[in-house]
């Protein structure tokens, strides 16, 4: 008896751990701790990228948090100009289509 308890609990403690890691990863139920995946991954791609790029100030930042991760804004200041960047239907658009939002103001001669 004590054998089949030990395999139920085992077992109940494994389906609650991966809906726990699931939410955490997928809904972003956890918070952001800046993954490139999951719930936040595409933001926290965007905003790696600018983190990086020179003559970029991040100044603030915005979520529209829901089921999906949909829109968000980021304000940077770019050689002294203050700019505020939008990504709309950010859960349908890939990376590579949000970059293009700030590509052009980042690299005019692109």
């Amino acid at each position: 008896m004590r054998r089949i308890l030990f395999f139920v609990v085992l077992a109940l403690t494994t389906f609650v751990g991966t809906i726990a890691l699931a939410a955490h990863f997928f809904l972003g139920l956890g918070g952001n701790f800046g993954y490139h995946f999951g719930y936040y991954g595409k933001f926290n791609q965007i905003y790696a990228d600018l983190q990086s790029t020179e003559n970029i100030q991040i100044i603030d930042y915005g979520i529209h948090q829901d089921l999906t991760l949909e829109d968000f804004w980021i304000d940077i200041n770019l050689n002294g100009e203050l700019h505020q960047l939008e990504f709309r239907n950010s859960n349908i658009r890939s990376v590579k289509d949000l970059r293009t939002e700030y590509s052009e103001l980042i690299e005019p001669d692109a």
